[in-house]
């Protein structure tokens, strides 16, 4: 559904019925660009739906990426987040969401223990962004550690440094509940990349790994070779664009033949592990 495609009256009147509804379990608004006076109306209908989340109890899924999203609906959604106990899915990918507005969402989920997805990617997120999501997961010190509910994160685009990496990773080593994680385009480097690399042979429930465009291409293709080789729980794997050179190539394709459970490498089937393995690595 577009928000442009209903006046500020419909916003207001389809809040009052999901705050009473008892069926609906989905709800999804994207690509409206929300700019101009137009927009500013149509925002406190858009506070109102996320305010309507507070009350509803069927929701599951709630979907408004790439919406231009404001502060203001931001705060509306930390504040349905930080109370409701059905939502199990957050998509508010692709918008210009900043550092404090993060906060807003990091301090939200310190209280929430329903939320199994979360896709934040693509937004103006950077290092402060993630250590304000990886410190609310890990409230007294270790709620990453313990959490038991999210399973996918994304987070992909956010520009984050080395260290914040390390400090996420060392929460995600022992965590047994988080399968899918993104992280394409976020300049994690060497530094980043290898606590990502070590979180690999240390942890068994992650099974799709994201790491395209991370200018990884240097040294660290061997220890992605390294970790594949000793993981067993990895089925999915992106790397593409990183600018791999030809022996780190071969040494992902030689671990491809000793690894038994990885399935999928840069969106491609690699069951046939000895030619196909060769040229998948090769488009790395």
């Amino acid at each position: 559904m577009g928000w442009a495609s209903i006046s500020v009256d419909g916003m207001a009147a389809l809040a009052r019925a999901m705050k009473s509804s008892t069926t609906l379990t989905s709800f999804r608004m994207s690509h409206c660009n929300l700019t101009n006076e137009r927009a500013g109306r149509i925002e406190k209908g858009a506070v109102q739906i996320a305010d309507a989340l507070t009350d509803n109890h069927t929701v599951t899924h709630l979907g408004v990426w790439s919406n231009k999203i404001s502060f203001a609906k931001i705060n509306a959604v930390a504040d349905a987040l930080r109370v409701n106990e059905t939502l199990r899915e957050i998509n508010i990918s692709g918008n210009d969401i900043s550092d404090e507005a993060g906060k807003l969402i990091g301090e939200a989920l310190r209280l929430n223990k329903t939320l199994m997805t979360l896709d934040m990617r693509d937004t103006d997120m950077t290092t402060t962004g993630l250590k304000m999501i990886t410190d609310a997961l890990c409230v007294n010190a270790d709620r990453l550690k313990v959490n038991k509910t999210l399973v996918d994160l994304g987070i992909s685009s956010w520009k984050v440094s080395a260290s914040s990496v390390e400090t996420f990773c060392d929460a995600l080593k022992v965590n047994d509940t988080l399968v899918r994680l993104h992280m394409r385009e976020c300049d994690i480097l060497d530094d980043g990349t290898c606590a990502i690399l070590k979180l690999l042979e240390m942890n068994n429930t992650l099974t799709h790994l994201t790491l395209s465009k991370n200018n990884i291409g240097g040294r660290r293709p061997t220890a992605i070779a390294n970790a594949l080789r000793v993981n067993n729980t990895l089925t999915a794997l992106h790397i593409r664009s990183n600018n791999i050179l030809d022996d780190g190539k071969k040494a992902i394709r030689d671990a491809l033949l000793v690894n038994t459970t990885l399935s999928t490498l840069n969106g491609e089937d690699i069951s046939e592990r000895d030619e196909k393995a060769t040229v998948d690595a090769s488009k790395s």
